[in-house]
């Protein structure tokens, strides 16, 4: 059984990754001339910069980086990259949202799926 600890490093650090990745999206989509798909996949790096470190040190307190941990995170990244590209990138223009709800969207599917992913794979005990 988890620890409740767990859950609430888990929601501090995703809370503060998802409104990373928003504040960053939707300031750049309506300050900048460029594609929402690009805006996103620049807010999704620096948020996942983010997310790594709170991750390993403070989520999981993981003791060091190591290479198959960092290879699994990569993997996972790429998962919610994905993610974050299908949806603001195509699903929601093609059904005429605005980036901010798309970007919402973003925001509530990654945790769920990251979670899993980390607690299960990346940063396993």
């Amino acid at each position: 059984m988890r620890s409740f600890d767990l859950y609430f490093r888990y929601a501090v650090t995703g809370v503060t990754v998802a409104a990373t990745y928003w504040v960053i999206t939707t300031f750049l989509a309506h300050a900048s001339h460029a594609p929402d798909w690009s805006v996103s996949a620049f807010a999704f790096t620096v948020a996942v910069s983010l997310q790594y470190v709170m991750h390993a040190k403070y989520t999981f307190r993981s003791k060091a980086a190591h290479a198959s941990q960092s290879g699994k995170f990569v993997l996972s990244v790429f998962l919610g990259y994905l993610i974050s590209f299908i949806v603001t990138g195509f699903v929601g223009p093609s059904i005429g949202l605005a980036i901010e709800i798309s970007a919402a969207i973003v925001v509530i599917a990654l945790p769920i799926t990251n979670f899993l992913l980390f607690s299960l794979w990346v940063f396993r005990k």
